[in-house]
């Protein structure tokens, strides 16, 4: 199967963010953990520089404790963004959709091209196995009725016609004519009215 170019570089694109997506996630996990380790050492420190009294000390740790939290809610904020907002912008979706369908919307003519060709292939088969059909029909009919003189049919009793008793008749098979059916799909789908009305 031929890659599609476009799709295959936003398949590339997809993995990349997600990818990305989650190596930043697992890097805030981190972060959120050591500025929660930071609170927890700040806030020690902060008690021992009360009991000491030293304010400086106090200040430092304080600072300290401050820092970790934003930190903390920096990091949580970002992790939201992560999991609930999109990714890349409207711009850059709105133009990846509108490649993505022009690109499809040239494979899809190029398929159409191909199943038209080849509808109109099976539909020279089908009616070519048609003519033949017909044709061996007549002839088996012939057979049947004038050279046989119909001595294999059933006759009613009074009048000494033929009954029409569909199996009796000399014939092909009707199965072969489902062939024929088969061959004229193609053709027959309005799929291939549409597209070959629409090329003239």
């Amino acid at each position: 199967m031929e890659k599609l170019k476009v799709v295959t570089e936003l398949e590339n694109r997809i993995d990349w963010i997600l990818s990305d997506r989650k190596a930043e996630l697992e890097q805030l996990d981190e972060k959120i953990q050591a500025a929660e380790t930071a609170i927890s050492t700040a806030d020690a420190q902060m008690q021992k520089a009360t009991v000491s009294g030293d304010l400086d000390e106090y200040r430092q740790a304080k600072a300290e404790r401050q820092t970790a939290l934003d930190m903390c809610e920096m990091s949580e904020s970002r992790r939201v963004a992560l999991e609930t907002k999109p990714l890349i912008t409207e711009a850059e979706y709105r133009r990846t959709l509108a490649d993505v369908r022009a690109e499809l919307a040239a494979e899809n003519d190029a398929a159409k091209q191909k199943l038209t060709a080849l509808s109109d292939q099976m539909n020279g088969i089908a009616e070519e196995l048609h003519d033949k059909l017909n044709r061996a029909n007549d002839a088996l009919a012939r057979l049947q009725h004038d050279v046989y003189r119909d001595a294999d049919r059933s006759r009613n009793s009074k009048t000494g016609e033929i009954l029409p008793i569909e199996h009796e008749r000399a014939q092909v098979p009707q199965a072969f004519y489902g062939t024929v059916k088969w061959g004229r799909v193609g053709v027959e789908n309005p799929g291939y009215s549409a597209y070959t009305t629409g090329r003239q």
